[in-house]
């Protein structure tokens, strides 16, 4: 089963450049672009691993801990 990462960024360049290169390592890739869409993508694909830059402005707090909780939940049940 491959691993699938969901990876939370505005910058266009810079997520595609990792989606090329994640797909290319045999990653499963979903890109969001704002904090609600990386939610829905968090819970319709239950990802492995969130990628996050910190100064992401569309990332709010409050909806990564939510996801944060979802993908910690999904692994220790």
């Amino acid at each position: 089963m491959r691993q699938r990462i969901l990876v939370l960024e505005d910058d266009r360049n810079i997520t595609s450049a990792l989606e090329v290169r994640l797909k290319a390592a045999g990653y499963d890739v979903w890109v969001a672009r704002n904090a609600m869409v990386a939610l829905e993508l968090a819970s319709s694909h239950q990802p492995d691993l969130l990628l996050s830059t910190s100064v992401c402005p569309l990332a709010s707090v409050a909806v990564l801990s939510i996801i944060w909780r979802k993908l910690a939940c999904r692994i220790y049940r």
